[in-house]
């Protein structure tokens, strides 16, 4: 169950660790736009709503909760309903803690994981300019849509992103299977100041820990 959590938040790791990683050139059509939107986050903090559609379209789950993200991989996801669970990453480590199991699982960060959830928390963007196409599909009444498409195939087969101005306020992932997640934000911050405390998990008494 943990792995499954895991690889499921994982996946807002692949857009949201963008606004946390160091900004160098990206190469193909519209990135220069995201490099600008994205070159303004030090920091962000939301709250979300996410649902998950299968086969079929049906909807799979649906939960909401907060995050909070800064510069060099450091971020915290928290999912309040309907099963409580935090991601937290200071940027070398990552702990997974799913309180109703009682479990914190802790992972890190390293080069030898060749994900694109790893690509993006290590900070590489020439790897992941290298692995997807991006692409600048909509520009309106203050609105930017882009559109990340793998130049193979792999876990993705596009990641959508929408900001408003310079707030991320939307995001869609579809991946190899088909399995949309569809993501919305609200009361954004764009670089609060957060503790770097913050980002480090102090494990819990009585609690089961797993490293990998």
């Amino acid at each position: 169950m943990g792995n499954k959590i895991f690889k499921n938040v994982a996946k807002f790791a692949v857009v949201l660790s963008l606004l946390s990683s160091p900004i160098t050139a990206l190469a193909s059509s519209g990135s220069k736009d995201l490099k600008d939107l994205l070159g303004s986050y030090d920091s962000f903090s939301a709250r979300f709503e996410q649902t998950t559609l299968g086969e079929s379209d049906r909807m799979a789950q649906s939960t909401s909760g907060s995050l909070k993200l800064a510069k060099l991989g450091r971020f915290v996801w928290k999912t309040q309903a309907p099963y409580p669970q935090e991601i937290i990453s200071d940027g070398k480590r990552v702990w997974l803690y799913d309180p109703d199991l009682e479990q914190v699982t802790i992972r890190a960060l390293n080069g030898s994981q060749s994900s694109a959830p790893a690509m993006i928390l290590n900070g590489d963007i020439d790897q992941l300019q290298s692995a997807y196409q991006i692409m600048l599909v909509g520009d309106i009444n203050n609105i930017k849509t882009f559109e990340l498409i793998p130049f193979e195939e792999g876990e993705f087969s596009i990641i959508t992103l929408v900001f408003v101005g310079k707030l991320l306020t939307e995001l869609l992932m579809v991946d190899s299977l088909e399995q949309q997640t569809h993501v919305l934000f609200r009361d954004q911050e764009l670089n609060p100041k957060i503790n770097l405390d913050t980002f480090t998990f102090v494990v819990p008494d009585g609690v089961d820990v797993f490293t990998e």
